[in-house]
């Protein structure tokens, strides 16, 4: 999640929003670079960046083997002083984007749910 004075970026798995992320990142840190002033006061740490990147803990799955820390986060983890902002993100054609899912095929390597779990249900 990236947050800026403007805007909220929600970061949805397998969408092309971390090629976002990037532009936007790029974006700011041109905005600065290209300007003496700025890269001089961000240097003293005079001036903070104009954005924040959260990586905030995975909560979409409570039963299951997933409890790290990721760019992918949810509404309800925006901070509160930041909900009244315009909230931005990447939509992807369904198909396209179960097909990215299938290809990455990070399912196999890191289960949703516990094999105990699928067995019970």
């Amino acid at each position: 999640m990236i947050i800026t004075k403007n805007f909220v970026v929600l970061n949805f798995p397998k969408t092309g929003s971390t090629y976002v992320r990037k532009v936007i990142k790029e974006v700011y840190k041109r905005r600065i670079d290209n300007n003496f002033l700025l890269r001089y006061l961000h240097r003293l740490k005079i001036i903070k960046p104009e954005y924040k990147e959260l990586i905030l803990p995975n909560i979409k799955y409570k039963n299951g083997l997933v409890h790290t820390s990721d760019q992918h986060g949810t509404y309800s983890q925006i901070p509160k002083r930041d909900k009244q902002k315009k909230i931005i993100s990447v939509v992807r054609c369904p198909y396209e984007r179960f097909f990215s899912i299938y290809e990455f095929q990070y399912w196999k390597v890191r289960p949703l749910l516990s094999n105990e779990i699928l067995k019970n249900e």
